[in-house]
């Protein structure tokens, strides 16, 4: 079962501004900086994985699972869904779902927010035969949410990646 729509559930909650330092994460085929609120524990599943940290309602969360990445329109379907219940009588307004290129990978990106309250990102990453959603919500995360996206690495593992290639067939 996919946890890509408690991502969105977890996310918005009485957000202020986010200014942070970010710190280099090396994760199970890719990196990412990320706050330092983002605990990374020790020992972590190549074929999926979750990192969820929290700061004064600001959010981050990694997710990272087996699998091809979501089309636009399946991102807003899902993830958007997901939000828009969450937020109840108040649900985000949200630009129209992309294609976009992160790191040098396909990704399906998802940009909304409440006004006054909230803003919200959410990305689904190629990498290797894995997909990694990377999702920034609060105040003032324009800056940080691009920095985070921008530190993406995918460093697939060869014999994970072969391994994962033996079990889909």
């Amino acid at each position: 079962m996919s946890v890509r729509p408690l991502l969105a559930i977890a996310l918005l909650a009485g957000c202020r501004p986010m200014t942070v330092e970010l710190e280099p994460a090396a994760l199970p085929g890719f990196s990412v900086a990320l706050p330092p609120y983002v605990k990374v524990p020790a020992q972590l599943g190549y074929d999926e994985g979750e990192l969820d940290g929290l700061r004064d309602g600001n959010r981050v969360l990694v997710q990272w699972s087996v699998g091809p990445i979501l089309a636009p329109g399946e991102l807003r379907s899902t993830f958007g869904k997901a939000l828009d219940e969450a937020m109840g009588g108040d649900p985000p307004e949200w630009d129209p779902p992309r294609s976009v290129t992160i790191a040098g990978q396909q990704a399906s990106r998802l940009d909304g927010g409440v006004e006054g309250v909230s803003a919200v990102t959410a990305v689904d990453i190629t990498c290797g035969g894995r997909n990694v959603v990377i999702a920034v919500a609060g105040l003032n995360t324009r800056r940080v949410r691009e920095r985070i996206f921008e530190s993406f690495a995918c460093t697939p593992i060869a014999a994970e990646e072969a391994r994962l290639a033996a079990s889909a067939r």
